[in-house]
């Protein structure tokens, strides 16, 4: 069966979640409770999600399982769907082989931290959190210019905390990033809807002159 982008776009929230990888429709909406690496795949509700797919699933040890657990949701084809990159270049693929490699030889070498150790993102953002609370009473009741400034650059600091929750990178807890990425776009004045439509602007932004991608994604065909 054939869907088209407005089909797919109708089926974008928790309940009712449908998502595209490569042409095919699949419907998560059970899955995507229980997905491995937490909320993330909410961001790739009713769109074509080939590019968020694609690399956040690059250290996946056995890809072919990941396919093949994939065809268990498949319902259908993205009508008129297009490739926007391709991933299986000899490029590509030798340069993921060379960071597999390094990775796994640094997980050996480290094996009581494995390959991330939440208790370094913990101290990180606690020690944002401390800073900018302490910061902030500071200005409050002083005025100092001096502490502004510094109050500007632990901000700074605090996006990049925000940036990292928003990617579900900060914890393997769904709960920590999500609460740490509202603090860190809202208070900023950046709500996060917005943030999740600049990150595709940013980072997938696929222009040519017979296709506009983000129309095509977010805006309906009539």
């Amino acid at each position: 069966k054939q869907f088209t982008y407005d089909d797919l776009r109708k089926h974008a929230t928790r309940d009712d979640a449908w998502l595209a990888i490569n042409g095919k429709v699949y419907e998560v909406t059970e899955f995507a409770k229980n997905h491995p690496g937490g909320d993330l795949i909410y961001y790739g509700l009713g769109i074509d999600a080939t590019i968020l797919y694609e690399t956040h699933h690059t250290m996946v040890t056995n890809p072919k399982s990941v396919h093949e657990m994939l065809k268990k949701f498949e319902i259908g084809e993205l009508k008129g769907w297009k490739p926007l990159a391709t991933f299986n270049t000899k490029f590509a693929t030798t340069l993921l082989k060379r960071c597999k490699e390094v990775v796994d030889k640094k997980t050996k070498e480290c094996w009581w931290i494995g390959r991330r150790w939440d208790g370094l993102s913990t101290l990180a953002v606690l020690a944002f959190f401390a800073f900018f609370f302490a910061l902030v009473y500071g200005v409050t009741v002083t005025g100092s210019f001096i502490l502004g400034a510094a109050l500007s650059l632990v901000m700074a600091v605090g996006h990049l905390c925000g940036h990292a929750a928003n990617h579900y990178s900060l914890s393997e807890s769904s709960f920590l990033s999500k609460a740490v990425s509202m603090f860190c776009t809202n208070i900023w004045g950046l709500r996060e809807q917005y943030w999740t439509f600049g990150h595709l602007m940013s980072h997938h932004c696929y222009n040519y002159v017979e296709r506009d991608y983000m129309l095509e994604q977010h805006v309906p065909t009539q």
